[in-house]
This record gives C-alpha cells, sequence and structure tokens, in this order.
C-alpha cells in the first residue's frame, strides 16, 4: 500500500506543485519579482496622487522616468497598505488592503495629473472641493505658447475658448486670448519632463496601463500682489504626447479635459461625485453637461452668471421612476406618500405620481440626502441625515435647526428609517438590526430598547425607509428595490412580499429579470470604453479549474490501484 501511495504522489507531485503556486500568488505572497515590480507601480501611483509622501520615501524611490524609460528602484520602507486603504476609501470600493481588481481598475484609468485631496472624507467638506485660491479679478488673459501636432492651431483655439465659456456662462469671470505680451494664464502642450515638477508620462496606452497622465494646471496666485506676470500660477500644461482630438471616443478629446484643468486654474480641486467636471478620472461623455456640484463649487468662489444660451446645459439629477427605485425615505404628508431620493422626490397621490421635485422646493434648507423622515400627529415634519435633524412646521423650518440627534432624541447618527406607528401612538427608529421606539409625549426613548428588528417578523436587517399607508393598517418597508407589507392584525410580513416597489409604488409595468438586483456584482463605471467591469464580492469563491484537474488525477490513480 505504501508503494502505490509513494508512486501516486511522485506522479502528482507536479500538480500538487503548481496548485500551491497557485494558492500562494492569490493571496499575493511575495515570489517573484514579478509582485516587486508591482508593488514599485502601485508606489509611484500612490506617490503621484497625493497618497503618499515624499518625505515617506527613500532616496531611491519608487522609480523614475528617465529619457521616457521607466526605471525602478528597490523597494521602499513605508506603510504601503495603509496608502492603498486610503486610496480604497476615498473612491469608494471595497476596502481590501491589496491592489484586487476594482483597486487596479482605477489605478490604470487615464486621469489628470493633479494630486487628489486628502480630505475626501471629511464629514466637514462639501462635495466640491476648494483649493483655498482663487483670482481676484472677473476679467482673465491667457496665451497659448505651444501648439499639439494633432490638430490645427485654429482647432486647438476654439476649444480651449469654449472650455474657458463653459465656466464663463456661469459666473461673471471673463476671458480673453493674448498673443503676446503678459498673460494671467500661459496654455502649453509639452512633452515629459518640462521643468514644472510634473513630468508627463508620453501617450496613454489602454492595452498596457501607460501613460496615464493626461494635463495639469495649476491653482491661482493667493493674492493679486502674488501673481507673477510670468509665473506658474494658473498655467495649464496638456501632455504634447497625447492624441487628442474632438468630439470622438478615440483617443483624448481636448474640450472635456480642458475644462476639467481650467477648473483647477480657477481654484478647484478634484471630487470624487460621479459625472462631476472636477472627477479625477478622464471618461468621454457624448452628452457633455456641467454637474451641480461643479457649479456650487466655482460660483462659491465667484458668484453667478445665467448665460441665455449657454455652450453646455446643467446635468439633471431627476431620477427616473422606473429605473432607480431606491429611496433614501419614505414619509406621509398631507395626505400623500412621499419618496425622497437625493435631492429630489415623488410624490404619490391616489391616482397618480408626481416628479420628480427637487426637495428644497418643497422644504428648504436640507441636505443633498436624508435618511428618514416622518409628519407627526401635530403635524410638525421631521428629516434626519447624519447626526443631525431638521424640524419643520409643515413647511416651514423652525428657528434653531438642525439640531444633533444624540442630544435630542438619544439616538444615533445615520437611521435607515423612521415610523410613527399608529397601534401604540409611539414613533420607532430603525438602524441596521436595531429598533427603538420613542415616546412624542415624555420626549424618550422607552425603557428596554433598543431591540433585535427580528421581532418584526419577516422585516430584513438595514431597511431603507418605511411608512404606514393611510388607506390600509400595515406598514411598508423598503429595501433595495423591493418593499415588504407588514401587517398590523397578524404582526408579520405576508406571504406574497416582497415585491417590486416601481410596479406597485409608481405604476411602472412588471420588472424584467434583467433588471434585479444582483447584490452579488459591483459594477464600477470608470473605463472610457463601453466595457463593463464586474467584481464578484467575496460570497463566491469558485474553486481553481487546476485544482479540480489534480483532485480527478488523485482519485482516478487511488481507485485504479
Amino acid at each position: 500500500m505504501f508503494a502505490v501511495v509513494m508512486s501516486v504522489w511522485k506522479g502528482l507531485t507536479p500538480c500538487f506543485m503548481v496548485v500551491c503556486s497557485f494558492i500562494v500568488l492569490s493571496d499575493g505572497a511575495p515570489v517573484n519579482n514579478e509582485k516587486t515590480s508591482d508593488d514599485l507601480q502601485t508606489t509611484r501611483w500612490l506617490t503621484k496622487y497625493g497618497y503618499v509622501s515624499q518625505e515617506s520615501l527613500s532616496e531611491r524611490g519608487p522609480g523614475r522616468l528617465k529619457n521616457g524609460t521607466e526605471v525602478l528602484s528597490p523597494p521602499v520602507d513605508f506603510n504601503l497598505t495603509a496608502a492603498i486603504v486610503k486610496m480604497q476609501r476615498n473612491y469608494g470600493i471595497p476596502v481590501t488592503g491589496k491592489v484586487d481588481n476594482a483597486t487596479r481598475h482605477i489605478m490604470h484609468t487615464p486621469r489628470c495629473s493633479v494630486k487628489d485631496p486628502m480630505d475626501w472624507l471629511s464629514v466637514d467638506v462639501a462635495p466640491y472641493v476648494l483649493s483655498g485660491t482663487k483670482w481676484h479679478k472677473f476679467h482673465i488673459t491667457y496665451k497659448i505658447t505651444e501648439y499639439t501636432p494633432r490638430l490645427s492651431q485654429s482647432e486647438v483655439r476654439r476649444i480651449l475658448h469654449d472650455a474657458f465659456q463653459i465656466w464663463s456662462d456661469y459666473t461673471p469671470l471673463d476671458f480673453t486670448e493674448v498673443t503676446s505680451g503678459n498673460a494671467d494664464m500661459l496654455i502649453a502642450f509639452p512633452r515629459w519632463d518640462h521643468q514644472d515638477g510634473t513630468p508627463f508620462d508620453g501617450r496613454w496606452d489602454p492595452d498596457r496601463g501607460t501613460g496615464l497622465g493626461l494635463a495639469h494646471a495649476f491653482m491661482p496666485p493667493r493674492s493679486e500682489r502674488m501673481a507673477k506676470k510670468y509665473g506658474i500660477d494658473g498655467d495649464t500644461h496638456f501632455d504634447g504626447d497625447e492624441l487628442w482630438t474632438t468630439g470622438t471616443h478615440r483617443g483624448v478629446d481636448l474640450l472635456q479635459v480642458a475644462t476639467h484643468e481650467f477648473g483647477h486654474a480657477l481654484g478647484l480641486g478634484h471630487t470624487l461625485v460621479p459625472g462631476t467636471i472636477m472627477y479625477p478620472a478622464y471618461m468621454y461623455k457624448d452628452k457633455y453637461c456641467i454637474h451641480p456640484d461643479d457649479l456650487q463649487g466655482i460660483q462659491a468662489m465667484y458668484g453667478s452668471r445665467q448665460s441665455k444660451k449657454p455652450l453646455i446645459p446643467i446635468c439633471s439629477l431627476l431620477p427616473e421612476k422606473c429605473h432607480d427605485s431606491k429611496y433614501d425615505a419614505v414619509l406621509q404628508f398631507r395626505g400623500d406618500t412621499y419618496f425622497i431620493q437625493g435631492i429630489q422626490f415623488f410624490r404619490r397621490q391616489s391616482h397618480k405620481v408626481v416628479g420628480p421635485i427637487l426637495l428644497t422646493k418643497m422644504w428648504v434648507d436640507l441636505p443633498d440626502k436624508v435618511d428618514a423622515g416622518y409628519e407627526r400627529k401635530d403635524g410638525f415634519v421631521f428629516f434626519f441625515g447624519g447626526s443631525k435633524y431638521w424640524k419643520y412646521n409643515g413647511r416651514q423650518l423652525e428657528p434653531g435647526y438642525p439640531r444633533y440627534i444624540s442630544s435630542d432624541f438619544g439616538l444615533p447618527s445615520d437611521l435607515d428609517a423612521a415610523l410613527p406607528w399608529q397601534p401604540t401612538g409611539k414613533t420607532y427608529f430603525f438602524k441596521g438590526d436595531q429598533y427603538w421606539r420613542y415616546d412624542e409625549e415624555t420626549s424618550r426613548i422607552d425603557d428596554g430598547y433598543p431591540r433585535p428588528i427580528s421581532v418584526w417578523k419577516g422585516v430584513p436587517n438595514h431597511v431603507d425607509a418605511a411608512t404606514q399607508y393611510i388607506d390600509d393598517d400595515s406598514v411598508y418597508f423598503f429595501k433595495g428595490r423591493r418593499y415588504y407589507k407588514y401587517s398590523e392584525k397578524a404582526l408579520l410580513v405576508l406571504p406574497e412580499y416582497p415585491r417590486y416597489t416601481a410596479e406597485y409604488w409608481m405604476d411602472c409595468p412588471p420588472q424584467s429579470p434583467d433588471e434585479e438586483d444582483d447584490d452579488d456584482d459591483i459594477y464600477i463605471p470608470l473605463r472610457p470604453q463601453p466595457t463593463r467591469l464586474y467584481y464578484r464580492s467575496a460570497g463566491s469563491h469558485p474553486l481553481p479549474l487546476m485544482t479540480l484537474m489534480c483532485l480527478t488525477v488523485i482519485l482516478a490513480s487511488i481507485f485504479s490501484k
């Protein structure tokens, strides 16, 4: 028997070596120089875009560009995992501390060379990011000192004029091109190292993931006194090696990149709000528009001006009720049901759905996202967002609000749902897998709470919203694109639920299987090409094919003896 086992072992040793190698590689262990090279490339990206400070690197560094050739240096002594985690949190992807597919995808996407701000996660920072500097005048001159050979000079001048006009259409700023003498902004198309501290890296190659830096710009001078006639403040540089184009997916669209860079030259930083002009990654847009987040940022510095015929329109953020039926809050107000979604809401009346309508047209001064809301029986309306809440007398905000949830309600921040329930006369608050019962008369949480949501039989954890419908004796819980009907008589979710919210509340046609929720996949729309990348969650771990083959050989060898 021992001889048989040894014979099988000798025959299968190469197979086990392959399997073990696969497992080691999948765990990310440094088994060869290629892994070291990957770490160096990752370090270069993290350093270039602000996630690793130069001071934390040794003199030998992560690599340099020499005559257009990338030169790799030995590893450096710093916390690579911490830098990766910071980057993953900023971009809202799963935090693993490793260069997984989602992280690698972002690192291989062409983008602006300006560094990312490190305060994106601060709760005190607006979605848009300001650099802290701006121009102290409203008439700004610019001069093109170097052109790209990819487009004619007349095309370049027209495109850059249009990029400036996009900003001037919505602000009191005016831009004038000059061809001689001094100018506030200098614009050029240099190649590689052009002596400004931020060298370019050659033409973007989507197959190799190289040449990702497309352009960069410098912020305005800190004061009019500090402005330099020939300084670098406000200057913009486009990589001269790029295939600059106009109005096409092919190459890199100069108008869209220039509008982004001129945003920097005017004082805007990067933002992670998808679809904005100031998003750091490049993705060609067929229907180019200016995002409200961009407008809020630029107008916070310079004020507003509405052109009669702007070059590009303001992006519409109004959701389509039948395609996007996830809601932040649902509440009853004056006999109608309000479905709140970001900065808009839909209103369900007796026989029709109205909207979408801007939320601030109904309740002023609300944040861009609310977590929960309800109307109290005395007519006061409460909204909860983050750590604060707003109190309205109908539609009028009460003086002194917003206030903090924890101090007035004794509840945690970031609530999931709020529900005034007639059978008990109490208000229920939900978060995660717990709920609280609040007494409006005594203004305190009842004893014995929080309790597990499982008390509400059939109601899932982490609901998005909840409301009691005025026309029946039921409570409705919303999660994702579905809702659950909870019977007050049976004290459980009815067996024919959940159902699709869009179909039964928004009067939409039945939802097709292609539109159903897929909780296992995460779609990250960063790639300029129409290719979709899906990343499988940790819920499924398919056994490697090589492992199955080896197990098959083992069993066959044993049973054949």
